[in-house]
């Protein structure tokens, strides 16, 4: 009897979900149609973004060069900025009014 009554609730309830998908069929055929016309242009899509990673890993060897460059260039003026505002500041010392005391 056990077996009986199972059997009897599966059957059922895969007659209810059949029956379902029956009454939406029609939105089920529609959604599989958008999403076959919207195939194409998420390949188009996947393709470009694969493009464009390709494009931005082979620019890295070059953009981390540049960073370096600028790095070196950047410690060169902080070097030579900090130099010439010292010999400023050496001149103006020379050459300010001293006080008598």
């Amino acid at each position: 009897m056990r077996w009986k009554t199972r059997t009897l609730v599966t059957v059922g309830l895969l007659g209810y979900g059949a029956y379902r998908l029956y009454q939406k069929r029609q939105a089920i055929a529609d959604l599989l149609s958008e999403s076959q016309e919207r195939l194409p242009k998420i390949q188009a899509d996947l393709a470009n973004i694969t493009d464009r990673l390709a494009d931005i890993q082979a620019m890295t060897p070059t953009l981390e060069k540049a960073g370096r460059d600028l790095q070196r260039h950047l410690a060169h003026y902080q070097t030579e900025r900090a130099y010439r505002l010292e010999t400023i500041a050496n001149i103006a010392q020379k050459y300010s009014p001293k006080e008598d005391n």
